[in-house]
């Protein structure tokens, strides 16, 4: 038996789908998941609130968010990039690219736009000279992590960059009261940004320009809650940019080795949820099958050998699936297939 033992609590949104295509699969594509599958026939499945997954993220660090808004975010990504974001309202105003024509403007770039610290210098520094009059400035603290700051609340309501991926923009745009001045100052932005030097350079060169900013995460500084975690395990830079915020130790996903843990840990695997909302089976059960001879067999094994004394799966839709060592020995709870357990569009 191990000499010290952990709680974990493991939180994978898009583990389970919706992957419509993954039905269709012929029985040979399918890969076995005996790990996972085993994990989830021998749980116990309880039901849960369903959250979006930044705000369950929000909801698992105990930070508080009114209801219906979007978790502030963009002050805690901000703290995190070494701004002073205590004092303030602030907005994410990340670069992307528009893929626009007559009747629509689907987002297809964010992350994937590569852009450089001193090409986004640039971008940022030509706005804010076009834009001085109008009493904001964009700070640029990462290429792809760029920040407006207020002094007062801005009376929008927007929506998360990742739920805008692939969509046409339009039903996404800025909502409130001072909804018409931020349209404006989009649709200004965009033709600032399609004549700009360095997009005309960067398409020529074959790289995607930036020729738009997505606004969202918008919010004062939240208050940091006092946390039940001993340890955060991800490498999604939103995730470490909370545990931070929360002063939380935080480590790679390739640290996690339950049997040198003492205590109560979250890992946080969120791979997999691009490759749902793409709807690419293929790359979702190639990030399932790595988990399985990993992360899921470490989970295994830590359960039998009661390093692990108890296991929470959240699989980012309504479903949490509890283990505890004893749960294993569940002979007669036979392993099902994983389409047994799979989420439908």
């Amino acid at each position: 038996m191990s000499g010290s033992s952990c709680d974990i609590t493991l939180f994978a949104p898009g583990l389970l789908g919706p992957q419509a295509g993954y039905f269709q699969l012929a029985e040979s594509a399918k890969p076995d998941l005996p790990f996972l599958t085993t994990l989830l026939s021998r749980a116990r499945i309880k039901s849960k609130a369903q959250h979006d997954w930044l705000r369950e993220v929000f909801h698992l660090f105990a930070i508080a968010t009114p209801a219906g808004a979007t978790p502030p975010i963009a002050p805690v990504t901000a703290l995190a990039d070494g701004a002073d974001a205590n004092q303030g309202w602030w907005l994410r105003a990340d670069p992307v690219y528009l893929q626009v024509d007559r009747d629509r403007a689907l987002l297809l770039a964010a992350e994937e736009i590569g852009l450089q610290l001193e090409e986004a210098c640039s971008l940022a520094g030509d706005i804010n000279r076009h834009f001085a009059g109008d009493a904001f400035e964009i700070i640029v603290l990462h290429p792809q992590r760029w920040y407006l700051r207020f002094t007062a609340r801005q009376e929008i309501s927007t929506t998360p960059l990742y739920d805008v991926i692939g969509q046409n923009i339009f039903p996404f745009l800025p909502v409130g009261e001072a909804r018409p001045y931020w349209h404006t100052l989009l649709n200004e932005l965009q033709m600032l940004l399609h004549r700009h030097p360095l997009n005309r350079q960067r398409e020529k060169e074959g790289r995607l320009p930036v020729n738009s900013l997505w606004f969202w995460g918008e919010g004062f500084c939240p208050a940091t809650p006092k946390q039940n975690w001993d340890g955060v395990f991800t490498d999604d830079v939103t995730v470490q940019a909370v545990a931070r915020f929360c002063q939380l130790p935080c480590a790679a996903v390739s640290d996690f080795h339950p049997e040198k843990l003492q205590g109560s840990f979250l890992l946080v695997l969120n791979e997999a949820l691009a490759s749902v909302r793409h709807g690419d089976v293929l790359a979702w059960l190639d990030r399932l099958k790595k988990w399985d001879e990993t992360l899921f067999a470490m989970c295994i094994k830590g359960l039998k050998n009661r390093s692990i004394q108890h296991l929470a799966l959240l699989d980012g839709e309504k479903r949490v699936y509890r283990l505890a060592p004893s749960h294993l020995r569940r002979w007669w709870r036979r392993r099902q297939p994983l389409e047994t357990f799979c989420t439908h569009a």
